[in-house]
C-alpha cells in the first residue's frame, strides 16, 4: 500500500513507510472475527493465504466479516508508546481502501493507488489555522512549518487570473502577512494594518468591487463579483471560499488530486521563490483532560454538521493541543468559534448552543457598536445614540425634577416650557409636570401635596425594561426581578436591590398612633362606599387594594391629610387611566386651594393655554397623556411664563426661545416688529406697496412671523402632498387658503375643475365616476439603483451592500417573507451589470442570479422537500416571473431590473426600500427605525441587512466616472422624449425615466455598453404598456432582441412581441394564456399542433412526453435526480 506521511492532524503518524497486503483467511470468514498476530522481527515476508509485510507493530485485526473493519496499528518504541492510530478498511472483492485518519481522503472510499474523483460539501474551501495546518480543495489535511512565503491559492492560469493570494508566516509560525489580488485590487494584510492599493484603510471598507468587513471576531474581505470571500482574525486562521470552481494551485490545491500523496513536494512547489528555512515536520500536544474536554464539546455540538464531520479529528487535536498548552478552557473558544461558523452553513442545529454548555467560558457578546468586531461582556455592551457612543453605564442626559416644580438640567433656561430632540417638558398643572422622550415614554410627576411619579411606555416596545416598575411583559410572576437578575420574593429585598445611593432601609409599615390609625380607618373607607364619590369607577377599577394601600400609608405617614389625599389621588389617576373622570371629591379634607388669579379644574387642558401658543406653535398639544388636576387659568385667560394668568392683551411674544414685552418694538431683518396679542406684527418696508392681484389671487405679505410659505396648487396637483409647508414665507399673489388653479390661472375650488387622462377633460367637478377596485402596487429597481416606489416616488440609490427590497417584518419580530438585493458590479469601475435578489419565506430561499433561479432550504425540518407548492416559475417574453401564493409576482429581466407587483391585500404593510405601500409620498422614505428620512442616502443606509457594511456616504453614477460620455448619452437617451413615445407622454411622465436613460448609457466605453440604457428606455415601454400605449421601438440597430435563436432551422415559432403574453399552452400549466397582470415585451411562442407544449425550461416547443423539469437545473425528460432526501426521482 502506498506510504502513509504525517499529515498534521495527529502526531500519532510517525511511520514513514508502512505495507500491509491483507488476504482475508477463509476461516475468518466463517465467524471467527478477531485475530492476532504479533511479531519483534523487523519484518515478516510471508506470501500466499498468510501474507502479512509489517514493521515494528503489532497487528490487530477485528469486526464482522465482510463489513468494516479496524485496523489498530500500536506503534512500539520509543516514539509513542501505548497509542492507537485507527484506519477503516473497506473490505471489496478485489483489494481495499483506506480513509487516512481526520478526512485525508474523500468521504468515499478508493482503491488502493486511486484518484479523488469527487469533493464533498466544503470542498469550495480551503482553509489554514493554528501553527500551519491547511485543508485543501480535495479535502486532503496536512501540515508544515516554515517562514517562507507560500502561494496559497491562485487562480492557475499563465496570465491573467480572476484572483491571487499568497501567505507568509514568521518564526513562530503565526501568520505574518495576507497578500490578495482580485478584481485589480491589492489588499495587503499585516496584524492590524490593511493596506489597499497602497493606502492604509478601516474596516468596514467598501469601494465598487471589494467589501471589508468585520465577522465577529474575523475580518471578511468579498469580491462583489461574486468571485470568493476571504476570511482571516489575529488567530492565524484563515480561509477561503471560491464561489465559482477555477483551476487552482497553491497549497490549497485543486478539486482532484493535488496534493497527491507526496505532501512535500506539494509544499515545495507552492513556495514562492527566495530563501529560507525548509519546512518542518508539526507535532501537537496531548494531554489526557484535554482529550476529555474537547471530544466532550466537539462531539456533542459540531461533529455531525456536514463541513466539520470529516475533519472532526483535526480540530479535536487542535482544541487538545491549545487546551494543554495553557490549561485553560478559555483558549479552545476561537476552536469552537470557528467550528460554529463552519456548522452555520447547515442552518440551525445544535450546534448554536454550545456557549450554554457548563464547560465552554466563552460568554461574549461582538460589539457592533463601539470597538467594533471586540467581543464584551453583556454588561459592557455600548450604546449608540444619533450618531454618539456612550460607554456601558455612561448618562445620555440628566434631567432633575425638584419638589417645587422646577427642573434642573442646564440647557433650561425657561422652566415650564423645555423642547429638545430628547425631551419635551410642560407644566400640566399646578400640581402637575409633564415630559414626552424621543422613544414616546410619557411622565407626569405631581408635585402637591406629596410627590409622585407615573410613567407610561408606548406597547410592545419595551419588553425587557428593569427597576421598580417590573419588567413590562405582561408576566407579573417575575415583575421582583432584582438588579442583580434574581426573583426576589419580598418586596423589600427587591426595592433594596435597586437603591441607587446609600439609604436608610425601610421598616415594615405600622401606626406610629392610635389617632392615626383612627383617622385612616374613618377616612379610607370612602374608596369602598357605595353612593360615595368614588362609586362611578367601582366597575372599571377595584377600590378594595387602594383602600388597603390607603389604611398603611395614611397610617404610617407623618401628615395623615396629605397622604390621604394622594392615595385618593392615585386612584382617581387610575380612573382616568380607563378613561373614567371623577369631579368633586376633593371636597372636604382635599380641598385645594389657588393662587390669585388662577382657578381649580378637576380636568385641565394645556394646549393652547399659554401665553407661548400665540407665537407658536404649542408642544404640549402633542403630548396626549391622562388628564389631570389643579391650578389653571380662567377661560380667556392665558398663562405667561412666569406662571400669572393675563388676557391676551398683556401676553408677551415668543422668538427663537426669547421673551419680548407686550407693545416692545424690535426689528427682525428688514421688517420692524411690535408685540401685540401675543404676536409679533412685522411692517413691510416702507417702499412695497400692496400688489394689485388678478384671476381670483390674495396678496401675502408675511408680517406674520408664523405664516408659512404657500404654494398655488392646480387643478391637476391639488390632492399631492405640498412638501414645501415648512419653508419661510414667501410674498406674492396666491389663491385664497381651500381654492386652485385651473388650466386657465383662476382661482376655483376643487369642486369645479375638471378631470384629465391623456390631456383631455373629460368630467366635470373635479371627481371621476370609478370603480370601487383595488389594483395592484407596483414597485421596481434597475440600472445603477433606479427606484420607484410602490406609492409612485422615484429616487436613485446604488449602495455597496444587500438591502432589504420589500419585506412585512418592519421592526416587529414575526413576518413572513424578505426580499433582499444586492447589485453585482462587473469590470474595473465596478459598473452595475447584474442584480442578485433573494426571496426569503417560508422555509426557504429563492434566489435569483445568473439568469437562473435557486431554492435552498434554510431551516431543519421533518419535511424533506421544499415548498414548492407554495410558488410557481414562468418564462415570459424576456423575463422571468416568479408567483407566490401569498400575492407576491416578481419579474426579473434576468440582469439588473426587478419589479414587485402586490395585492391590494399588502397595502401598508410592507416596508423597505419600495416604501410602505400606503398611497402617501411623503412618508415613502421611512426608515428601520420608523423616522422619515431626509434623502435618499439616509433612507437607503437604514435598510441594510448587515451593519458591517458601511454606509454609503456618498454616491458616484457613470456620468461622474464618464462625463465625456453625457454628450452622446443626452442623444441616444432623447428617444424616450421624441416623437417614438409621443403617444405616451400625456400618461407616463417622461422625466425621470430619461435622467435614469441618461445616467445608464454614461457607461459607454464598456463591453456590452447598450445594457442600462437598453433597460431604462425599456421601463418606459412598459409602463406606457400599462396604461394602454404599446409603443414598437426596437430596431436592428437599437437594443435588438433576436427571436429566430430560438427556431429550429426552417422553423419561424417564435417572434417579437412589443406588448406579449402567453398564449400557448406551457409544460408546467397545461393550459392556454396562463393570464398575467403585466403586459411584458419578448419573444413568445405559436406553437404547432404536432409540439403544442410550450417547455419555459428550454424555450422549445415540444410535445408533452418531451417536457423538462426543473430542479435547481434543468432535468431532461428522462433525467435522473437525487432529491433533498436522497431519493432518485
Amino acid at each position: 500500500y502506498p506510504s502513509v506521511t504525517q499529515t498534521g492532524e495527529r502526531n500519532l503518524l510517525l511511520v514513514h513507510s508502512l505495507t500491509v497486503d491483507l488476504v482475508l483467511k477463509e476461516k475468518l470468514k466463517t465467524g471467527r472475527e478477531n485475530l492476532r498476530m504479533s511479531t519483534k522481527k523487523q519484518s515478516i515476508s510471508k506470501g500466499g493465504t498468510d501474507g502479512y509485510f509489517l514493521t515494528n507493530t503489532d497487528l490487530v485485526l477485528e469486526g464482522l466479516m465482510g463489513k468494516i473493519f479496524k485496523l489498530c496499528l500500536i506503534l512500539k518504541g520509543s516514539v509513542l508508546s501505548s497509542t492507537e492510530i485507527n484506519l477503516n478498511i473497506l473490505v471489496k472483492r478485489q483489494g481495499f481502501g483506506i480513509n487516512e485518519l481526520g478526512g485525508d481522503r474523500m468521504s468515499g472510499s478508493t482503491s488502493v493507488g486511486g484518484r479523488h474523483k469527487d469533493f464533498g460539501s466544503d470542498a469550495s474551501e480551503v482553509s489554514t489555522w493554528g501553527k500551519g495546518a491547511y485543508k485543501a480543495f480535495n479535502g486532503r489535511v496536512f501540515s508544515f512549518e516554515s517562514s517562507c512565503t507560500y502561494s496559497f491559492c491562485r487562480h492557475c492560469v499563465e496570465s491573467g487570473g480572476d484572483f491571487n493570494i499568497e501567505i507568509k508566516r514568521n518564526n513562530d509560525s503565526e501568520i505574518e502577512k495576507i497578500t490578495v489580488i482580485v478584481d485589480s485590487n491589492v489588499i495587503s494584510i499585516a496584524g492590524n494594518i490593511i493596506l489597499v492599493n497602497g493606502e492604509s484603510v478601516q474596516i468596514p471598507y467598501d469601494n465598487k468591487m471589494i467589501h471589508i468587513k468585520k465577522y465577529g471576531e474575523h475580518n471578511v474581505l468579498n469580491s462583489r463579483r461574486g468571485i470568493l470571500s476571504l476570511m482571516w482574525d489575529e488567530n492565524n486562521k484563515l480561509s477561503l471560499t471560491l464561489h465559482k470552481q477555477y483551476p487552482t494551485c497553491g497549497l490549497c490545491g485543486d478539486f482532484n488530486s493535488i496534493p497527491g500523496e507526496d505532501i512535500n513536494e506539494h509544499i515545495d512547489n507552492s513556495k514562492i521563490p527566495g530563501n529560507c528555512p525548509k519546512a518542518v515536520t508539526k507535532s501537537y500536544q496531548v494531554c489526557e483532560d484535554g482529550v476529555h474536554h474537547c471530544n466532550k464539546i466537539i462531539g456533542t455540538y459540531f461533529e455531525k454538521c456536514g463541513k466539520v464531520g470529516t475533519l472532526s479529528n483535526n480540530y479535536k487535536m487542535i482544541c487538545i493541543d491549545e487546551y494543554c498548552q495553557s490549561r485553560d478552557k478559555k483558549s479552545t473558544c476561537d476552536t469552537y468559534a470557528e467550528l460554529s461558523r463552519l456548522c452555520s452553513s447547515d442552518g440551525p442545529g445544535t450546534y448554536v448552543s454550545w456557549r450554554d454548555d457548563p464547560d465552554v467560558v466563552c460568554g461574549y457578546l461582538l460589539d457592533d457598536i463601539g470597538e467594533k468586531g471586540r467581543c464584551v461582556l453583556k454588561a459592557d455592551c455600548p450604546c449608540e445614540s444619533n450618531g454618539k457612543v456612550y460607554q456601558s453605564g455612561e448618562i445620555l442626559e440628566k434631567y432633575i425634577f425638584n419638589r417645587d416644580g422646577t427642573v434642573t438640567n442646564d440647557k433650561i433656561r425657561n422652566q415650564g416650557y423645555y423642547y429638545s430632540e430628547k425631551i419635551q417638558i410642560s407644566n400640566a398643572s399646578s400640581s402637575y409636570l409633564q415630559a414626552e422622550t424621543y422613544f414616546h415614554g410619557k411622565l407626569q410627576i405631581q408635585i402637591v401635596p406629596v410627590m409622585q411619579l407615573y410613567v407610561s411606555m408606548p406597547p410592545n416596545q419595551f419588553t425587557d425594561t428593569v427597576g421598580l416598575c417590573g419588567s413590562y411583559n405582561n408576566r407579573a410572576e417575575d415583575d421582583f426581578m432584582s438588579s442583580q437578575n434574581i426573583l426576589e420574593k419580598t418586596s423589600q429585598a427587591f426595592a433594596n436591590s435597586w437603591e441607587m445611593m446609600p439609604c436608610p432601609k425601610g421598616n415594615t409599615a405600622s401606626c406610629v398612633s392610635i389617632e392615626k390609625e383612627r383617622f385612616a380607618e374613618r377616612h379610607c373607607g370612602i374608596l369602598l362606599d357605595l353612593s360615595g364619590p368614588f362609586a362611578s369607577c367601582h366597575s372599571v377599577v377595584d377600590p378594595k387594594p387602594y383602600q388597603e394601600e390607603c389604611k398603611k400609608y395614611t397610617c404610617t405617614c407623618e401628615n395623615s391629610q396629605d397622604c390621604l389625599c394622594t392615595i385618593l389621588g392615585n386612584y382617581v389617576k387610575a380612573c382616568a387611566e380607563k378613561e373614567t373622570y371623577m369631579i368633586g371629591w376633593r371636597a372636604g379634607l382635599c380641598d385645594q386651594s389657588c393662587p390669585s388669579g388662577l382657578v381649580f379644574r378637576y380636568n385641565v387642558k394645556t394646549c393652547n393655554s399659554s401665553c407661548r401658543s400665540l407665537s407658536e406653535r404649542d408642544r404640549s398639544c402633542d403630548m396626549e397623556d391622562v388628564l389631570v388636576d389643579g391650578c389653571t387659568c380662567p377661560d380667556g385667560m392665558y398663562q405667561t411664563n412666569e406662571g400669572n394668568c393675563v388676557p391676551k392683551s398683556q401676553c408677551d411674544c415668543y422668538i427663537n426661545d426669547e421673551v419680548i414685552q407686550p407693545g416692545k418694538l424690535i426689528h427682525i431683518d428688514d421688517n420692524k416688529c411690535i408685540c401685540r396679542d401675543g404676536i409679533l406684527l412685522c411692517q413691510t418696508p416702507i417702499d412695497l406697496t400692496l400688489q394689485n392681484c388678478s384671476r381670483g389671487a390674495e396678496y401675502v405679505d408675511c408680517r406674520n412671523p408664523k405664516a408659512q410659505r404657500r404654494v398655488d396648487s392646480t387643478c391637476s396637483t391639488w390632492n399631492i402632498p405640498n412638501f414645501e409647508e415648512n419653508l419661510p414665507c414667501k410674498r406674492g399673489c396666491y389663491c385664497p387658503v381651500g381654492m386652485v388653479r385651473n388650466s386657465k390661472g383662476n382661482c376655483v375650488f376643487p369642486d369645479d375643475c375638471p378631470c384629465s387622462f391623456g390631456g383631455q377633460d373629460t368630467c366635470i367637478k373635479g371627481s371621476w365616476n370609478c370603480t370601487q377596485n383595488e389594483c395592484q402596487t407596483t414597485c421596481h429597481i434597475y440600472g445603477e439603483g433606479h427606484v420607484r416606489s410602490f406609492d409612485g416616488k422615484s429616487y436613485s440609490f446604488d449602495g455597496l451592500c444587500q438591502y432589504s427590497f420589500i419585506e412585512d417584518y418592519c421592526g416587529r419580530e414575526n413576518g413572513t417573507f424578505r426580499i433582499l438585493t444586492e447589485s453585482i458590479p462587473c469590470c474595473e469601475d465596478g459598473l452595475t451589470c447584474s442584480r442578485k435578489i433573494i426571496v426569503a419565506f417560508q422555509d426557504q430561499n429563492i434566489v435569483l442570479q445568473d439568469g437562473k433561479v435557486t431554492a435552498v432550504k434554510t431551516t431543519e425540518s421533518k419535511e424533506c422537500e421544499l415548498s414548492g407548492n407554495s410558488y410557481s416559475v414562468h418564462t415570459v417574453g424576456l423575463y422571468l416571473i416568479l408567483k407566490i401564493l401569498s400575492g407576491i409576482t416578481i419579474i426579473w429581466d434576468k440582469n439588473t431590473r426587478i419589479s414587485v407587483l402586490l395585492d391590494p391585500r399588502w397595502n401598508g404593510k410592507v416596508c423597505g426600500l419600495c416604501g410602505n405601500n400606503n398611497g402617501d409620498l411623503k412618508d415613502d422614505f421611512t426608515t428601520r427605525y420608523s423616522s422619515v428620512a431626509a434623502g435618499a442616502l439616509e433612507f437607503g443606509n437604514s435598510w441594510k441587512t448587515s451593519q458591517e457594511c458601511s454606509d454609503t456616504v456618498a454616491q458616484t453614477f457613470p456620468c461622474d466616472s464618464n462625463p465625456y460620455c453625457k454628450a452622446w448619452a443626452v442623444r441616444k437617451c432623447e428617444i424616450i422624449r421624441d416623437s417614438t413615445f409621443r403617444d405616451c407622454h400625456n400618461k407616463v411622465d417622461p422625466s425621470t425615466y430619461y435622467d435614469a436613460c441618461v445616467e445608464e448609457a454614461c457607461a459607454c466605453d464598456m463591453e456590452g455598453k447598450y445594457l442600462g440604457f437598453c433597460t431604462a428606455v425599456a421601463m418606459y415601454a412598459e409602463a406606457c404598456s400599462a396604461v394602454g400605449v404599446c409603443v414598437t421601438w426596437r430596431k436592428p440597430d437599437l437594443c435588438p432582441v433576436y427571436c429566430d435563436y430560438y427556431n429550429a432551422p426552417g422553423e419561424c415559432s417564435w417572434h417579437y412581441e412589443p406588448c406579449g403574453t402567453l398564449t400557448a399552452k406551457t409544460c408546467k400549466d397545461r393550459v392556454i394564456g396562463q393570464k398575467f397582470s403585466a403586459v411584458l415585451e419578448g419573444c413568445y411562442a405559436k406553437c404547432p399542433d404536432s409540439a403544442p407544449f410550450l417547455d419555459e425550461n428550454t424555450m422549445k416547443c415540444v410535445s408533452l412526453s418531451e417536457c423538462s423539469c426543473f430542479y435547481n437545473d434543468i432535468i431532461p425528460a428522462g433525467g435522473v435526480i437525487q432529491d433533498n432526501c436522497g431519493r432518485i426521482w
